[in-house]
Order: structure tokens, then C-alpha cells, then sequence
């Protein structure tokens, strides 16, 4: 009877262990919006579900500067026994022009196979109006605030909190 519940407890395990790393690996790729104006900013990220890839090859950003990047970050984590893993490479580009573009596949190798993301369609229309910094000081000035100070007490002494 011990060894069947042994032999019961560690099928269980392998099945476990199995389950949690039968992940089919993909490269994904997101972007913080698809319409944009000429004057705004774009994040596009490119994420695989699985270690070990390595060799990442970046689309050909036609039509768009990189404003930063690549950024890379990693993430690995174990919830209510279930592991996951994702792998990130990041960008920040702006549009040269108007119009409908596609970015297309980016790639990476895992195990001797080459995984590609799907193509991005991302339309950039007129530059828009982008709000004012409330806490930029050249926008402060542009009010045309007056402000006045005044203190309580125009003989300060040792201790004194000035109002």
C-alpha cells in the first residue's frame, strides 16, 4: 500500500513538472497604441514566453527613428505553483511621416529554431496638441503669475519661525 502511494505521489509530480514547462514559446509583439500623431512617441516591446532564446534580430523600424532603446528585462516568477517566464526587449520610436505604416517581424532563436512576431500596423495621422507641463518652469512663466512674499516679522530673532 506505501509503495502505491509513493508510486501515485510521484506520478503526480512528473505530471506537475511536465505541465508547468509545456509552454509553447512565441514571440510577441505589443505596442502602446496604434494611432498616433506625427508629434507623439510610441512603445513597442517584443516579448518570448521562454528562456534560453538568445540572437535577437529587430525589425527594420522604415519610417520611424528609435528614440531609445533596446531595453531588456526579464521576468520569472512562480504563482500558485505554476511557472512562467517572459524575456522583453523594449523600444521608444517616433514617426518621420504621415501615413499607414508596418513594421514588420522581428526574430530570436530558441533551440536552434528562429521564432518571429507577427507584423505591426500602426497609423500616424496630424501632429495633435500636447497638453503643458503644469511644472515646467518656462510654461510657469508664460502665466504671467505675480506673486508676492511677505514676512511677519521684519526683525528675524534666533529661534524665530518666520510666516
Amino acid at each position: 500500500m506505501k509503495k502505491n502511494k509513493i508510486l501515485y505521489i510521484l506520478i503526480l509530480c512528473a505530471l506537475w513538472s511536465w505541465s508547468a514547462f509545456a509552454q509553447t514559446p512565441e514571440l510577441i509583439s505589443t505596442v502602446s497604441k496604434n494611432k498616433l500623431g506625427l508629434n507623439q512617441r510610441l512603445k513597442i516591446q517584443f516579448t518570448v514566453n521562454k528562456q534560453g532564446a538568445d540572437n535577437f534580430e529587430p525589425p527594420n523600424f522604415k519610417n520611424f527613428q528609435i528614440v531609445s532603446g533596446p531595453s531588456q528585462s526579464i521576468s520569472q516568477s512562480w504563482i500558485n505553483g505554476k511557472a512562467s517566464f517572459s524575456q522583453s526587449y523594449s523600444y521608444i520610436i517616433k514617426p518621420l511621416r504621415k501615413g499607414e505604416f508596418l513594421i514588420p517581424y522581428a526574430s530570436i532563436k530558441l533551440n536552434n529554431k528562429v521564432l518571429k512576431s507577427k507584423p505591426v500596423k500602426i497609423i500616424v495621422l496630424d501632429p495633435v496638441e500636447i497638453p503643458k507641463d503644469p511644472n515646467d518652469p518656462n510654461y510657469i512663466a508664460q502665466q504671467n503669475v505675480h506673486l508676492v512674499a511677505e514676512i511677519s516679522k521684519s526683525i528675524p530673532t534666533l529661534e524665530r519661525v518666520f510666516m
